[in-house]
């Protein structure tokens, strides 16, 4: 969501010609030379690109076994999955991350930037590099991979929507004074942070564990102009009731998950899109935040191999 606008360069603070082909299926894949990562990031692999509709998707795929698909929040790029998380997913699972359009090492196009438009793109994408992927979206990119299985119900195998609403009038909203740090530019940087993981030990063991993880992984770029236009989709799908709509005919295995503490997304939002999901299992992380994927990563990575293995 928009925190995550001024939370990225944040944390790096905190921190202080294509080459070579490959296939999926008929969609030819290029690989970027020397973009391997070095350290402990370098089990990534090279970036590779796809075209999808009139945009180039910039991703990496690594690992092996049944394939899991990564689609990141409002204003994030790959730079943000934590690579103990990746990792952790690659030991039996091909993993693929990917930047939303016009983010990072993804283009424009021209079609305009709207929440569903962006589902349609990672369906696109899905087709091209991991059919049949169970689907794990953070926070925006959990609300693109519901829109997806409303709009092309047939694009993966499964979803997990980790701290994401639905959209439109039955959504929850953050508290006022929730509201009132994420519209204020001169918040500082704690209660920022906070949005993120809990003010307890394990949330900031897991705060200084994530950002470590973000240092290693390869940099990401944001363009202001590509922001803005991100938080316009976001207000469109809040005003918007289609997906809400959409919801009661989904057949795929659907999990949601919230944070107990998520004070962005607010808890009872998971339990509404649970209920609205035909057969959605709900998870609730206790004493997690809207990190809550980071800070109990292991429980996240476990709801993922029960959903391949099935």
């Amino acid at each position: 969501m928009k925190f995550l606008l001024r939370l990225f360069p944040l944390i790096l603070c905190l921190l202080t010609g294509y080459a070579g082909a490959d296939e999926a299926g008929p969609v030819p894949i290029r690989v970027e030379p020397e973009s391997t990562p070095s350290g402990e990031a370098a089990f990534l692999g090279p970036l590779r690109r796809v075209e999808v509709g009139d945009i180039s998707i910039g991703f990496r795929q690594f690992g092996s076994g049944p394939p899991v698909v990564l689609v990141m929040g409002f204003s994030g790029t790959t730079q943000l999955w934590d690579v103990a998380l990746l990792g952790s997913l690659a030991e039996e699972h091909q993993v693929t991350i990917f930047d939303n359009r016009g983010v990072n090492e993804t283009t424009r196009g021209t079609a305009p930037l709207t929440m569903e438009q962006m589902a349609d793109d990672t369906a696109g994408f899905l087709e091209a590099v991991a059919p049949e992927a169970v689907v794990v979206g953070w926070s925006m990119g959990g609300e693109i991979a519901l829109t997806m299985l409303v709009r092309q119900p047939e694009a993966c195998k499964a979803v997990i929507a980790c701290g994401s609403d639905f959209g439109g009038p039955h959504a929850l909203e953050p508290t006022e004074d929730v509201l009132a740090v994420l519209n204020d530019p001169e918040a500082p940087p704690e209660k920022l942070l906070a949005l993120l993981f809990p003010d307890s030990p394990e949330g900031m063991t897991s705060l200084v564990r994530f950002a470590r993880g973000t240092e290693v992984m390869p940099e990401g770029h944001l363009d202001p102009v590509v922001l803005q236009e991100q938080s316009a989709a976001e207000e469109a799908f809040a005003e918007s009731s289609s997906t809400y709509d959409g919801l009661p005919q989904v057949q795929k295995p659907v999990i949601v998950v919230g944070g107990e503490l998520d004070p962005v997304v607010p808890v009872g939002n998971a339990h509404l899109v649970a209920k609205r999901v035909p057969g959605a299992r709900l998870e609730i992380f206790e004493g997690a935040s809207h990190g809550m994927l980071f800070q109990d990563s292991e429980r996240l990575v476990k709801l993922v191999r029960e959903l391949t293995r099935d």
